[in-house]
């Protein structure tokens, strides 16, 4: 374990899970303690990152890593600019050799093939707050000012909010199966739909981000049920249905959504 002593740099990580690979959990449990042992932010910073880069549904750029590091930070904010950003240096720093960041794509890799294995196990039980960042990045103030045909509108909103076209392609994805189930999830995915504005800036951005072309054309007029069928979310789906919320209607919270 000597390879391990600081500085612990993915050089080194690299280097010690070559020479002792039947002990591979002996190494990254002892980097897993280091990391939790840091102080200040730095472990909400490292677990954020390294939850999001192993259960994310494509490679993130470093650029929507920091912005979902914010919401980490501040998981009850509604609004994100410049300030809220950390440094990039420091969202290295913080994961303790886990990560590497290539500077041709600024695409955030973790460090060997294996770490992918190990942070699935050991992070499984995070993974709600992947869902739960991506509902509450869409319900960001800035996308309650829904315009829908200005497409430099779109493509300037969405450079900003780097993390914007990835929370609306895969929040369903995310939240899909048991955290359905997970009141803090449905109340995040009602207060989405609740919002008419909101609800059309993240089907917007959802076709903006499949399509090639940079459409931003979607099917106006979409309800709850219809937003909430097509993510194929089932147990929500029979919440609305068992609480008799009307599919026309928009979701008020005093609604029980628990059923």
């Amino acid at each position: 374990m000597e390879l391990l002593k600081e500085p612990c740099t993915p050089k080194r990580i690299r280097r010690a899970l070559e020479k002792l690979p039947e002990r591979l959990g002996d190494v990254y449990d002892n980097i897993m303690d280091r990391i939790d042992r840091q102080e200040g932010d730095k472990k909400t910073i490292a677990l954020t990152a390294l939850l999001w880069i192993t259960h994310a549904k494509e490679r993130l750029t470093v650029d929507q890593l920091v912005h979902a590091i914010a919401l980490g930070l501040e998981p009850d904010c509604t609004a994100i600019d410049s300030d809220d950003l950390i440094d990039v240096d420091l969202l290295l720093s913080s994961c303790a050799g886990l990560v590497t960041l290539n500077s041709e794509d600024r695409i955030i890799r973790l460090v060997h093939y294996t770490t992918q294995d190990y942070l699935e196990k050991r992070l499984t039980d995070r993974k709600g707050d992947i869902a739960r960042g991506c509902l509450t990045y869409l319900c960001l103030d800035v996308f309650d000012d829904f315009r829908d045909e200005d497409r430099e509108y779109v493509e300037d909103r969405a450079q900003k909010y780097k993390l914007s076209r990835y929370a609306a392609q895969y929040w369903g994805v995310h939240t899909r199966g048991e955290l359905e189930k997970d009141p803090q999830i449905q109340e995040a995915v009602f207060s989405l739909l609740a919002s008419g504005n909101k609800k059309d800036s993240m089907l917007q951005l959802e076709t903006y981000a499949n399509s090639r072309r940079g459409d931003i054309s979607f099917t106006r007029g979409q309800t709850l049920l219809h937003v909430i069928a097509k993510n194929r979310l089932a147990t929500i789906c029979e919440r609305v249905l068992y609480g008799r919320i009307n599919g026309n209607d928009t979701y008020a919270l005093e609604v029980d959504i628990c059923g």
